[in-house]
């Protein structure tokens, strides 16, 4: 059986879930708007395409305030 060391460090929400990662597209290689984010990183990346010289980054949403 192994140790839980590993997750530790793992941001968690309120309900005790890992919190989800929000992926956003930049544009203008990542110095301007958003212009698009969704949890689903594969739906992000098609997206960006659509925009020459986007980005896309994660950003964890559990760091709203």
């Amino acid at each position: 059986m192994g140790c839980g060391c590993g997750s530790k460090n793992r941001a968690y929400s309120s309900n005790g879930r890992p919190a989800r990662v929000l992926h956003q597209v930049v544009l203008d290689g990542g110095k301007g708007r958003v212009a698009f984010q969704s949890h689903d990183k594969g739906t992000a990346q098609a997206v960006a395409r659509s925009y020459p010289g986007s980005i896309v980054r994660e950003k964890s949403s559990s760091s709203r305030h």
